[in-house]
């Protein structure tokens, strides 16, 4: 596609923000002419650079297995509707904000007030996307309330959005979409938990020499492969211990709450000094064990730094966050976010702009 090909992509229904004309580093423009309504989480038009399109089917509230993810709750239908568009355009090598164009069918629009608060958690606020929003009769099962499609240009000249960001953009993938990627953030295994009690539990680290030693050793917990070593990763009581192997650490005790059912999703980070995640919230707590490097963590409540071989870090779950590798040297992390199941494990927080405690953190 040559540049006098560029793309203009209309807006074709009216949702409100001053007219103004933005352009960001993907080369693209968006544009609100004063002569038009005032958009609300959208651009009337834009203007995309020549480059690779992206063609987004449109997604629903399905997760990976084809299951209906919030039947009759619109907001968790919405959230897993962006979950699956963001895994989708990763997949392409593009991001939200590379997205052009969005076109957005519900069967109630009494829920217009969720879907633009769920959407600005995932959209780049300062230059959206055109949108087309459609009520329809129904979706192709009854139990969906929303679907969504999306078209990207991927710069031609210069880096996608995902490859401008070091690693995985900023946010955790799966390690099957890992590509030959040396940093960023994988997602290892995931585990449902189940109920847990007024118990304090943590999570413990042990080590075997092969998956079949622990496998025959009958561990409790999820087995994965990282950083050279088979690891078996539990949500148990302090003092637990495996059968055999080498127990590594003790996190804990991590704050949840007494009665709720709760998912382990696991993950391995590689970040170079520098690189950071997306500001993000989490349903329940986030740990990590630092292996290597230095990190530090920045909420509303100010800074943690953890180090290998120092105190673990853990935060609870609510709050934003954005985390850094700090230090000199690579910052090679195992983590864990045990989060409500009925939730996602992680979504952005556009709600919050982070001070920049660890970027001081890292000058000292």
């Amino acid at each position: 596609m040559r540049a006098d090909h560029a793309i203009l992509f209309a807006c074709l229904v009216c949702l409100g923000h001053p007219a103004v004309v933005y352009s960001q580093g993907t080369g693209r423009q968006v544009l609100n002419p004063r002569s038009l309504p005032p958009p609300r989480g959208y651009s009337h038009a834009v203007v995309a650079p020549a480059g690779r399109r992206v063609s987004v089917s449109g997604q629903v509230a399905v997760d990976s297995l084809g299951n209906v993810v919030g039947p009759a709750d619109f907001r968790a239908q919405s959230v897993q509707v962006f979950e699956n568009l963001d895994r989708a355009l990763r997949s392409a090598g593009a991001t939200f904000a590379d997205v052009v164009s969005t076109n957005m069918y519900v069967t109630d629009l009494s829920h217009l007030a969720v879907l633009r608060d769920v959407r600005a958690r995932y959209l780049p606020a300062d230059s959206p996307p055109a949108s087309t929003l459609v009520q329809v009769v129904a979706l192709y099962r009854p139990e969906l309330m929303i679907e969504i499609s999306a078209e990207a240009v991927v710069p031609e000249h210069g880096k996608s959005a995902l490859a401008r960001e070091d690693g995985t953009g900023g946010t955790c993938i799966p390690v099957a979409e890992r590509a030959g990627r040396e940093f960023g953030c994988f997602i290892v295994a995931t585990a449902n938990i189940g109920r847990l009690g007024t118990v304090p539990v943590f999570w413990h680290l042990t080590t075997f020499a092969t998956r079949a030693t622990a496998t025959a050793a009958g561990a409790r917990g999820t087995l994965v492969e990282s950083f050279g070593k088979t690891w078996l990763l539990t949500i148990a009581q302090s003092g637990w211990r495996a059968t055999g192997g080498s127990h590594i650490a003790e996190i804990g005790p991590l704050p949840v709450g007494a009665g709720r059912a709760y998912a382990a999703r696991y993950m391995e980070a590689v970040f170079l000094p520098g690189m950071k995640s997306r500001v993000h919230r989490h349903p329940g707590p986030e740990a990590w064990y630092t292996l290597t490097g230095e990190m530090c963590l920045e909420t509303p409540g100010g800074s943690m730094v953890g180090r290998a071989g120092g105190s673990p870090v853990i935060v609870p779950g609510g709050p934003p966050m954005e985390l850094a590798a700090t230090g000199t040297g690579v910052r090679r992390s195992l983590a864990l976010v045990l989060h409500d199941v009925s939730q996602p494990a992680s979504t952005p927080a556009s709600d919050w702009t982070p001070r920049g405690l660890c970027e001081s953190a890292e000058a000292r």
